[in-house]
């Protein structure tokens, strides 16, 4: 598990101008998206570029809206108020506002610029204020999830660890390109919050490992540990530098021990330190029933990160597959999704994370519990992306 020192600061925006009908005690998800270049020629375009997008973020964060179709249904029964809201245009002779149509939703996202979409919506979520818990809804915060994340954050910490951020890729089982490939995304998420603040799709005939770089090249990474997947290396590298740790949770128990050695003599870059990780498990009553280890290598020195440190990063490292993956599976479908077209994998993606993420800054621990409440009333969705 290579652990690198960066930053993870995003660039502020700059020269936004004041939308129309956002919420200025709160960051305005139409300023964001406003600054996606119109893929659209100029000719017939009927409905305002952050319309259709910010018409599907809406529709994709009430439970049950994952598809094109359904996201045109959506709209369809959106109040005209919330249209209007939206940056929706009346039609000049009937002075209705016309929603967009499946095919339209399909084609803007077909030909929309991937990495400006994706740059808009994880500025927005960096930019967002996290709300306390204490203006959730009664409702949510007694929700069983909600009372588990509260006694995690008031836990006491590890002294001494830095901010840290997972990095890992993700395939889209539903989405084929021509050449037969399946569509793959790499991300990165900040595992204390559980946002994805990067994503870039990785081409065919090609790896993680070249993208990566890109990937996160808009960010300043300085004061942030950055965990990807493990490596392997020989045992008798480590030395006697061993920590041990041993939990409960969802009937089983499991032992997690780490040994740590310098990284002398390995032509590794920036390679301060190599671990191997063992990790035992079974049934809460009775013997351990499975074994793993794993190897990696660290450019924290010694000093600044010993045993007790890295295994507190490798665990953590595991959250972007339960706050994201899972999320991403699970609550929204992903896998059963066949959009395929274009950049339209990529995109759906993106609002998926976004949507994910502005639940996790508003204090929603169960994403799905959080997808039907908002659901049942249009203003709160408009409330929860600055729309007033």
């Amino acid at each position: 598990m290579p652990v690198v020192l960066s930053s993870l600061i995003d660039a502020p925006a700059e020269g936004l101008a004041g939308a129309f009908a956002c919420d200025e005690s709160r960051c305005c998800l139409r300023d964001w998206l406003a600054l996606v270049p119109d893929p659209r020629s100029r000719l017939g375009r009927r409905h305002l570029l952050e319309f259709v997008l910010g018409l599907a973020v809406c529709a994709f964060t009430a439970a049950g809206h994952d598809s094109p179709q359904a996201v045109a249904e959506w709209a369809a029964g959106c109040l005209p108020e919330t249209l209007a809201v939206l940056g929706g245009r009346r039609d000049p002779w009937t002075r209705r506002i016309r929603p967009p149509s499946a095919r339209t939703f399909a084609r803007v996202f077909e030909r929309i610029d991937a990495e400006a979409f994706n740059a808009a919506l994880y500025g927005y979520l960096a930019a967002l204020p996290a709300d306390p818990p204490d203006a959730l809804p009664a409702v949510t915060r007694h929700e069983r999830e909600q009372r588990r994340a509260a006694r995690a954050a008031a836990s006491p910490g590890l002294p001494g660890l830095l901010e840290q951020a997972a990095a890992d890729g993700k395939t889209v089982r539903g989405a084929v390109r021509p050449d037969g490939s399946q569509v793959h995304l790499l991300s990165l998420s900040d595992v204390t919050t559980g946002c994805v603040r990067a994503q870039r799709e990785i081409p065919a005939k090609a790896n993680e490992i070249p993208e990566f770089a890109p990937a996160i090249a808009h960010l300043d990474l300085i004061g942030t540990v950055v965990t990807a997947d493990a490596l392997a290396g020989p045992d008798g590298d480590f030395a006697d530098a061993t920590w041990t740790g041993e939990g409960k949770g969802h009937g089983r128990r499991e032992r997690r021990s780490i040994r740590t050695a310098p990284a002398a003599g390995i032509a590794w870059p920036h390679a301060a330190q190599v671990l191997r990780i063992r990790r035992d498990s079974g049934p809460a009553r009775g013997p351990w029933t499975h074994k793993e280890i794993a190897y990696g290598i660290t450019s924290l020195p010694e000093d600044l990160a010993g045993p007790a440190h890295l295994a507190v990063y490798a665990r953590n490292h595991w959250a972007i597959e339960n706050r994201e993956h899972y999320v991403r599976d699970k609550t929204f479908g992903e896998d059963l999704q066949r959009v395929r077209t274009g950049n339209q994998p990529n995109a759906h993606a993106a609002i998926r994370n976004l949507v994910t993420g502005a639940f996790r800054r508003a204090g929603f621990a169960n994403i799905a519990h959080a997808r039907r409440y908002h659901g049942r009333d249009e203003r709160r969705i408009l409330a929860l992306y600055g729309y007033t």
